[in-house]
C-alpha cells in the first residue's frame, strides 16, 4: 500500500513540475447529462493503475477507496486523475471501478427494534418491494430465503449485530451511488439508495481481493463475525462484562438544592445495591455541576466542576465524599438560562469512556442553555453541534426538564425544551429522551431519576448474569427490544449491548459490491437504516470552514447583502455534497442553472440546500442572527474534527495521512 500511495503522489507531482501549462487545458468528462458536474469514481481493491490502456504490465496497487476524476475511455480503460484540473495518473480497468456521482456515504444506524436491512440486486426489486401492501411480509420471505443460502432478488443483508464504523479496524463504506424516492403503500416517503458496500478490513487485509469471510458469503448475508472476541472466554453470543458508566450533569444554580441532595441519595442507594451484590465494578456513577458566567458574576464560583468522575468512585461511601461539598449556588446567575452545554460538555471531553460500554449523561436543570457565540457563554457549543460530539462517543444523552412555577421559568419553558429535545435525539431510536418534571410534587422527581437510574443499572446486571430476560444473544435482544414498548430507556439500553455485542463478534459490515436499500424499515415506524455523511479530507475541511467563515465575516461587517450571504452558502453546501474539491478548483459563477444541476439527484438536503431565496427572506431579523449563530457553532464543529486526530481514518495502510478522511454528518454541513 505504500507503494500505491508514492506511486499516486509521484505521477501528480511529475505532472505538475513537468506539464503547467498543460494543467487547466484538459478536463474531466462529464457526467452523463451534466453540464458542469464532472464524472468520478471510486477504485475496488483489485484496481491497478497502468500506464496505457490494455498494457501487459500488471502495474502498482491502487488504494482502496481512492477518488478519481475520468477524463478518457479506450477499450474498457479509463484514463484517471487525482483531480479536474489536468492532471492525468494513468489508466485504470473501468469494472474495476464505480461511478460516484456524489460525496455522500452512509452508515448503518442500530438496528434494535427493527429487522436487518436486505440488500437488493436492482432497484425493480426493491420498487415491488416498497410499493406493495404486503412489504413485511415479502421482506420476512425474501430473509427466510436468504437464511436458507440464497435468494434470487437479495445480494446480502444488513450484520446481525451493530457495526461501530468508529472502532479500529471496522471501518466501512456504503457510497450512495443513485437514488430516488418512493412512496410506502402506506402513505409514507422513502429513499431508494443504490449503495456499494465494502468493509476496509477486508479490502486491505487481504492481498488487495474483496473477502466475504469477515462478514458471511455475499449470497448468505453479513451476519457479524463467528469469534468471540475475547480469546474464546465467552460465547460468541454473550453480552458477557458489560460496564454501564452513568453521569449526572446537575444544575446548581441558586434554585437547585432540593434537587441535588435527591440526586446524591438516589445514586448512594444505586451503589449501596451494587456493593451488596459485588457487582460495583460493573457500574460507575458520576456527577459534575454547572452554573453560569463567573465573569460576570464572580461569586458563582465555577461554571462547570466535576465532582465525581465515575472511573475514580469506588462506591457509595466515596460517592458521597467526593459530593459532600455539592451545593447551590449562594448567588444569582447573570440570566435565568444556565450553561448546561458547558456541563454536558465537561462529562463528554474530560470523563475517560473507554472503560464503559453502555455510557448514559443524565442532564437536571429548570432552565434552558446559554447558546454558544452569546455573550455569556464559555463553550462555542448549541445544541446541535454538541449533540454530534455525544453522538462521536455514543454517548446516549437523558434530560429532565423541572418545570418551576416562576415568571421567567415559564417564559424559558418552549425554548428550553426546543433546545433539550435536539440535544437529547436518540439516533439509536430515533427521538429524543426528555422528560418533564413538576417541582410542585417533590416525589416526581425522585421517583422518575429512579427509575431512569434502575432500567440503566438493571442493564448491566442483566447482562452480568445472563440473564435471557434481558438478553445474551442477539436474537433474544431483538425480541426484548420489540416488548419494552414506549420505554425507550430501556430501548437504548438493549441498542448498546447489541454494539457492545457486534464489538466481541468482531461483526463487520456485508462484502458486496452493488446494492438497492431503502433508508428506511418498511415496518411500521418506518427506523431509519442508514444516516448520510460527507467523507472530507483535511483540505477540503479547511476550505470548507475558511470560506464559510469569510462569507458570515463579511456579512457581519455590511459588506454582503444577507441575500448574497445565502446564495454563497448555498453554493458551498451544495460542492460539499457533490465535490467538495470544487471549493479550491474552478471559480465559476454558481448561476441559478448549475445550482439546479448540483441539487438534482441528491438524495438528502443539508440545512442551507433545503431552503431557497424565498425561505430565507421570509425569516425574521431574529431567526436570520440565529442561523448566523448556528452557522458559527457549526465552524467550531470543523476546527475540532481538524483537531480531533483519533477520529480521522486511513483509507489504506501507509497511506499518506493528507488522504485521511473525517465522516462529517450530512446535518452538520451549511
Amino acid at each position: 500500500m505504500k507503494k500505491a500511495a508514492l506511486l499516486v503522489m509521484a505521477a501528480a507531482l511529475a505532472l505538475a513540475a513537468g506539464a503547467e501549462a498543460a494543467a487547466g487545458q484538459r478536463t474531466p468528462l462529464l457526467q452523463e447529462g451534466k453540464k458542469t458536474l464532472f464524472e468520478r469514481v471510486i477504485t475496488r481493491p483489485d484496481c491497478r493503475l497502468v500506464s496505457r490502456p490494455g498494457e501487459s504490465a500488471e502495474g502498482e496497487g491502487v488504494i482502496p477507496f481512492s477518488r478519481f476524476y475520468v477524463y478518457s475511455r479506450k477499450s474498457g480503460y479509463l484514463e484517471v486523475g487525482p483531480d479536474s484540473r489536468g492532471h492525468v495518473s494513468g489508466w485504470l480497468k473501468a469494472d474495476c471501478t464505480i461511478p460516484w456521482k456524489m460525496q455522500m456515504t452512509a452508515f448503518f444506524t442500530n438496528r434494535v427494534g427493527r429487522e436487518r436491512a436486505l440488500m437488493y440486486k436492482d432497484q425493480k426489486t426493491l420498487d415491488g418491494i416498497v410499493t406493495s401492501e404486503k412489504a413485511v411480509s415479502l421482506e420476512k420471505s425474501a430473509r427466510a430465503s436468504l437464511g436458507k443460502g440464497g435468494s434470487s432478488s437479495v445480494v446480502s443483508q444488513e450484520p446481525e449485530a451493530y457495526v461501530n464504523w468508529q472502532e479500529p479496524g471496522r471501518f466501512y463504506l456504503l457510497p450512495i451511488l443513485d437514488s430516488a424516492e418512493q412512496m410506502t403503500a402506506d402513505g409514507n416517503y422513502v429513499r431508494e439508495l443504490n449503495v456499494a458496500s465494502l468493509s476496509l478490513d477486508s479490502a486491505v487485509g487481504n492481498g488487495g481481493s474483496t473477502s466475504a469471510s469477515a462478514s458471511g458469503s455475499s449470497s448468505a448475508g453479513a451476519s457479524g463475525g463467528t469469534g468471540s472476541g475475547n480469546g474464546g472466554q465467552e460465547d460468541a453470543n454473550s453480552v458477557g462484562v458489560f460496564r454501564a458508566g452513568v453521569v449526572f450533569v446537575v444544575d446548581t444554580s441558586i434554585s437547585m438544592q432540593t434537587y441535588l441532595d435527591q440526586t446524591r441519595e438516589i445514586v448512594k442507594d444505586f451503589y449501596k445495591a451494587l456493593d451488596e451484590a459485588g457487582l460495583a465494578q460493573y457500574a460507575g456513577f458520576g456527577l459534575i455541576g454547572f452554573r453560569s458566567d463567573t465573569r460576570a458574576v464572580p461569586g458563582l464560583e465555577y461554571t462547570t466542576q466535576i465532582f465525581a468522575d465515575p472511573n475514580d468512585v469506588t462506591g457509595s461511601d466515596d460517592f458521597l465524599k467526593k459530593t459532600a461539598q455539592l451545593k447551590a449556588a449562594t448567588v444569582s446567575s447573570p440570566l435565568f438560562d444556565e450553561d448546561s452545554f458547558a456541563g454536558v460538555a465537561e462529562a463528554v471531553n474530560s470523563i475517560d469512556w473507554s472503560g464503559f460500554h453502555g455510557r448514559y449523561v443524565v442532564l437536571i436543570t429548570d432552565a434552558g442553555g446559554i447558546e454558544g457565540g452569546t455573550e455569556h457563554a464559555s463553550t462555542g457549543y448549541n445544541e446541535e453541534t454538541l449533540k454530534a460530539d455525544l453522538e462521536q462517543k455514543h454517548i446516549g444523552l437523558i434530560a429532565v426538564h423541572l418545570l418551576t412555577s416562576s415568571q421567567n421559568a415559564k417564559k424559558n419553558r418552549e425554548s428550553a425544551k426546543a433546545q433539550y429535545e435536539v440535544l437529547s435525539n436518540n439516533s439509536y431510536l430515533n427521538k429524543p429522551l426528555y422528560f418533564q418534571t413538576d417541582t410542585a410534587d417533590h416525589s416526581a422527581f425522585r421517583k422518575q431519576v429512579l427509575g431512569i437510574s434502575d432500567l440503566l443499572t438493571a442493564q448491566t446486571l442483566h447482562a452480568y448474569n445472563g440473564e435471557k430476560s434481558i438478553g445474551s444473544t442477539i436474537s433474544v435482544l431483538q425480541e426484548e427490544a420489540k416488548k419494552v414498548g414506549d420505554n425507550d430507556i430501556k430501548r437504548l439500553g438493549l441498542a448498546m449491548q447489541l454494539e457492545y455485542l457486534g464489538k466481541l463478534q468482531g461483526s463487520r459490515a456485508p462484502s458486496v459490491i452493488s446494492s438497492w436499500i431503502s433508508d428506511l424499515d418498511l415496518a411500521p415506524g418506518h427506523k431509519p437504516v442508514v444516516e448520510p455523511y460527507v467523507l472530507l479530507t483535511k483540505t477540503d475541511l479547511s476550505n470548507m470552514a475558511d470560506r464559510v467563515d469569510g462569507v458570515i465575516k463579511a456579512a457581519g461587517e455590511g459588506l454582503r447583502s444577507p441575500e448574497t450571504m445565502f446564495s454563497q452558502l448555498k453554493d458551498i453546501a451544495l460542492k460539499m455534497g457533490r465535490d467538495p474539491s470544487e471549493l479550491s478548483g474552478r471559480k465559476s459563477a454558481f448561476s441559478d442553472a448549475v445550482m439546479a444541476e448540483y441539487l438534482d439527484g441528491l438524495p438528502y438536503r443539508s440545512e442551507v440546500t433545503a431552503m431557497d431565496a424565498e425561505d430565507w427572506a421570509a425569516l425574521s431579523y431574529d431567526q436570520q442572527d440565529k442561523f448566523l449563530r448556528n452557522m458559527n457553532n457549526k465552524l467550531r464543529y470543523y476546527r475540532k474534527c481538524n483537531e480531533d486526530t483519533d477520529k480521522w481514518i486511513s483509507l489504506a495502510e501507509g497511506a499518506d495521512h493528507a488522504d485521511d478522511v473525517y465522516p462529517v454528518p450530512l446535518r452538520m454541513l451549511p
